[in-house]
Protein backbone atom coordinates (compact mmCIF):
# COMPACT_ATOMS: atom_id res chain seq x y z
CA UNK A 1 0.00 0.00 0.00
CA UNK A 2 3.01 2.39 1.01
CA UNK A 3 4.52 1.97 -2.46
CA UNK A 4 0.99 2.56 -4.33
CA UNK A 5 0.20 5.69 -2.31
CA UNK A 6 3.56 6.71 -2.85
CA UNK A 7 3.62 6.16 -6.76
CA UNK A 8 -0.01 8.15 -6.63
CA UNK A 9 1.44 11.09 -5.07
CA UNK A 10 4.34 11.65 -6.82
CA UNK A 11 1.79 12.02 -10.11
CA UNK A 12 2.27 15.39 -12.19
CA UNK A 13 -1.35 15.96 -11.26
CA UNK A 14 -1.22 14.96 -7.35
CA UNK A 15 2.03 16.86 -7.39
CA UNK A 16 0.76 20.29 -8.21
CA UNK A 17 -2.02 19.68 -5.52
CA UNK A 18 0.42 19.25 -2.96
CA UNK A 19 2.70 21.71 -4.02
CA UNK A 20 1.71 24.56 -2.44
CA UNK A 21 0.55 22.93 1.10
CA UNK A 22 3.97 21.73 1.25
CA UNK A 23 5.63 25.23 0.67
CA UNK A 24 3.39 26.79 2.95
CA UNK A 25 4.57 23.98 5.74
CA UNK A 26 7.75 24.90 4.76
CA UNK A 27 7.47 28.39 4.85
CA UNK A 28 5.45 28.07 8.59
CA UNK A 29 8.86 25.81 9.94
CA UNK A 30 11.27 28.21 8.31
CA UNK A 31 10.00 31.68 9.30
CA UNK A 32 9.61 30.42 12.67
CA UNK A 33 13.18 28.93 13.01
CA UNK A 34 14.89 32.33 11.57
CA UNK A 35 12.65 34.15 14.37
CA UNK A 36 14.24 32.42 16.96
CA UNK A 37 17.74 32.40 15.35
CA UNK A 38 17.34 36.01 15.15
CA UNK A 39 16.20 36.35 18.42
CA UNK A 40 19.65 34.62 19.26
CA UNK A 41 17.77 31.79 20.88
CA UNK A 42 19.35 28.47 20.52
CA UNK A 43 16.52 25.71 19.18
CA UNK A 44 16.11 22.62 20.99
CA UNK A 45 15.87 19.32 19.23
CA UNK A 46 12.01 19.06 20.63
CA UNK A 47 11.29 22.37 19.42
CA UNK A 48 12.38 21.82 16.01
CA UNK A 49 9.98 18.69 16.08
CA UNK A 50 7.44 21.09 17.50
CA UNK A 51 8.18 23.73 14.69
CA UNK A 52 7.61 20.42 12.11
CA UNK A 53 4.25 19.17 13.35
CA UNK A 54 2.82 22.57 13.45
CA UNK A 55 3.69 23.01 10.23
CA UNK A 56 2.44 19.38 9.09
CA UNK A 57 -0.84 20.39 11.01
CA UNK A 58 -1.58 23.53 9.58
CA UNK A 59 -0.73 21.74 6.15
CA UNK A 60 -2.99 18.83 6.74
CA UNK A 61 -6.14 21.39 7.96
CA UNK A 62 -5.85 23.34 4.55
CA UNK A 63 -5.61 19.76 2.39
CA UNK A 64 -9.08 18.86 4.29
CA UNK A 65 -10.80 22.44 3.74
CA UNK A 66 -9.94 21.97 -0.13
CA UNK A 67 -11.00 18.14 -0.11
CA UNK A 68 -14.42 19.49 1.51
CA UNK A 69 -14.66 22.73 -0.88
CA UNK A 70 -14.32 19.82 -3.30
CA UNK A 71 -16.33 17.76 -2.74
CA UNK A 72 -19.17 20.72 -2.47
CA UNK A 73 -18.56 21.59 -5.64
CA UNK A 74 -18.77 17.42 -6.80
CA UNK A 75 -22.17 17.09 -4.76
CA UNK A 76 -23.41 21.00 -6.47
CA UNK A 77 -22.69 19.04 -10.30
CA UNK A 78 -20.50 22.22 -10.58
CA UNK A 79 -16.86 22.24 -11.31
CA UNK A 80 -14.10 25.21 -10.01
Amino acid sequence: MGARCFVESSQPENLRANHPGRVLALRTALLNLFFKVASAERITADEMQQLIERADADKLKKALSKIQETEKLLIQGGTK
